[in-house]
């Protein structure tokens, strides 16, 4: 149970790492005229399998990530930087946070892989 506990911290510690230094990548791709894309996986942090359902949102334009494999992409969005609104359903909770990406018009931004964990019950308690 203990080294359970102990290796969930570290892939979670793992993710929060990921998500702070790549943040969003440049791609490419083609966007509608003068805006950007941005497209992502969601996964779940214990498994790491996709996660359909989350809804995505930047500038208020939503993707739901309906996928089987957790890949979203949301078109349509203005330059510059925008926040990015993870809503996961009431079965996960986001792991860390996604910082605020560069959109570029004309092209896909490429989001590091955002993770997840089921909800309901905490830690397991001491071996």
């Amino acid at each position: 149970m203990r080294n359970t506990t102990h290796w969930r911290i570290l892939l979670i510690m793992a993710a929060l790492a990921t998500l702070a230094f790549t943040g969003c990548g440049e791609g490419s791709g083609v966007a509608p005229a003068g805006t950007g894309n941005v497209q992502g996986r969601i996964v779940n942090l214990d498994t790491l399998a996709g996660v359909a359902g989350i809804t995505v949102t930047i500038a208020g334009r939503s993707a739901a990530s309906v996928s089987p494999d957790g890949s979203f992409l949301v078109i349509g969005i203005a330059p510059g930087y925008q926040n990015i609104t993870i809503t996961p359903t009431a079965s996960y909770e986001l792991v860390g946070f996604v910082p605020p990406c560069n959109i570029i018009a004309g092209q896909t931004i490429t989001l590091a892989t955002i993770y997840v964990l089921p909800t309901g019950g905490g830690p397991p308690g001491p071996a």
